[in-house]
């Protein structure tokens, strides 16, 4: 399923394709029956300018005017490409391919008429043919119309434009093609004889009666079916702007085949809707610039209610002035970030005797490092530094004196680990010397036996009271 947007693109091509295809509308409408304006005056008068030349311009719609397009004959002028024109009654451009005697002629396809049939005149002199017929004067008087127009002779009715008849004329050797005017409805005739066939106002005729119905082939049909069941205008319908399932955004309306937007409004989104920018609050002043929470936008500016100021957007609008609120301290969109911290008379602040480091509040001679408060002169995993860790350096068993690892200030170093010679049995007294299992401890730096050495009974320097006492088995006891 295409989306919206698209649908949206989709429906501008669409229509400018449409317009294409069904030539424009100024070649639809041109006059088809043309010439130079005339005088005033009655049949035989004289007075017409330029008769079937039709060289001269004029003004006028297709059954209406006397001048309007540059060919005498009626034929659209012009070189647009479009549908070939190939039987009676149907559409055509005036680019079109006509076969046998057919010609395209106010957008429909038409026997090609002859002498100028159909164009208005004043006298038998304007007209090729010499004849100037009158039909009766067209309802409301149409601008540009003398009631009489440019037959020509006939034999039968089959040599007249399809409505009109071939019958004898007072004043003329033979018969002659003659018409009444009526209003131009679609039937595959020329009423208002114009010398065109369902010329552009019988698809007015059924747009009336049916929207989305054209004349073709004499009769009203629909011009484009959608779903197979539904007739629609796709010049106007938002549903099906241009296209079948061509739909307009939100908002939009469907002229010429083209999706619009209301005047003063642009299609925002990936999913296109008609917004104002100049009071959308979701497209203040540009599409997706969104206003804060709470604030509205007036001619493409966030304003927040009177007494408030905008802050971070996902913030809203906030009170100013406000000396406590740990998300609008002092400043509407200033944040307490500082563990432990709050605002004070619009200020961030540490509790009393500690101050802010590194985003945590401590006590004097502490800092922070990692949310933690540390003494960066004793912490073995914060020795002289955030993250400085003793136990990863060389020597082994280096702790840290002052902000810096080193071995204790009683140790030796021995083979690349820090060792106490009075203590340790391997390194008893030097690096190396190892206490056996006769004298398995090591005492101020000399190897003993706990068990029975009466200076280091049971542990180093539990002294036994000589001469009356002696070690047992770690213990003193008297000699008696």
């Amino acid at each position: 399923m295409k989306t919206p947007a698209a649908l949206f693109s989709i429906a501008l091509v669409a229509g400018a394709l449409a317009g294409a295809a069904s030539c424009s509308s100024s070649q639809n409408q041109s006059a088809s029956v043309d010439g130079g304006s005339s005088s005033s005056g009655g049949p035989g008068s004289g007075g017409s300018s330029s008769g079937g030349s039709g060289s001269s311009s004029g003004t006028g719609s297709s059954g209406d005017a006397g001048g309007g397009s540059s060919s005498g004959s009626g034929e659209d002028s012009g070189t647009e490409a479009g549908p070939s024109c190939n039987v009676v009654g149907a559409t055509c451009c005036s680019g079109s391919t006509c076969t046998g005697s057919l010609t395209c002629r106010g957008g429909t396809c038409q026997n090609a008429p002859t002498n100028d049939t159909g164009q208005p005149c004043t006298a038998n002199s304007g007209c090729p043919s010499g004849i100037c017929q009158p039909v009766g004067e067209p309802l409301g008087g149409d601008a540009g119309w003398t009631g009489n127009v440019c037959s020509t002779t006939c034999t039968t009715v089959a040599d007249c434009v399809a409505g009109w008849t071939c019958a004898a004329e007072k004043g003329q050797t033979g018969d002659v093609c003659q018409c009444t005017y009526s209003p131009e409805v679609c039937d595959g005739l020329d009423n208002d004889c114009d010398g065109v066939v369902d010329d552009g106002t019988a698809n007015a005729s059924c747009e009336s009666q049916t929207p989305g119905y054209v004349c073709a082939k004499g009769s009203c049909t629909c011009k484009t079916m959608c779903g197979g069941t539904t007739c629609v205008d796709t010049t106007t319908s938002a549903s099906n702007c241009g296209t079948c399932g061509a739909s307009c955004p939100a908002g939009a309306g469907c002229q010429g085949g083209r999706c619009t937007c209301p005047s003063g409004e642009t299609p925002c989104g990936a999913d296109p809707i008609c917004v104002n920018e100049q009071t959308s609050p979701d497209n203040c002043g540009g599409c997706g610039s969104s206003c804060p929470s709470g604030a509205s936008c007036v001619s493409a500016t966030c304003q927040c209610p009177p007494g408030e100021a905008p802050s971070a957007p996902s913030d809203g609008c906030c009170t100013t002035g406000l000396g406590s609120d740990d998300n609008n301290c002092g400043v509407c969109g200033t944040k307490c970030m500082a563990t432990g911290q709050s605002c004070q008379s619009g200020s961030c602040t540490c509790p009393g005797g500690e101050t802010e480091s590194n985003g945590v509040c401590c006590a004097s001679g502490e800092t922070g490092c990692n949310g933690v408060c540390v003494n960066e002169q004793t912490d073995d995993n914060n020795c002289g530094g955030c993250g400085t860790n003793c136990s990863t350096m060389s020597p082994t068993g280096e702790t840290c004196e002052s902000g810096v690892c080193a071995c204790p200030s009683v140790d030796t170093v021995c083979k690349g680990v820090c060792v106490n010679e009075q203590t340790d049995p391997n390194n008893c007294g030097g690096c190396g010397t190892t206490c056996t299992a006769t004298d398995p401890t090591c005492c101020a730096g000399g190897c003993v036996d706990e068990q029975t050495d009466i200076n280091n009974c049971g542990g180093c320097g539990t002294k036994c009271s000589a001469p009356s006492q002696a070690c047992f088995g770690g213990k003193c006891e008297s000699r008696d």
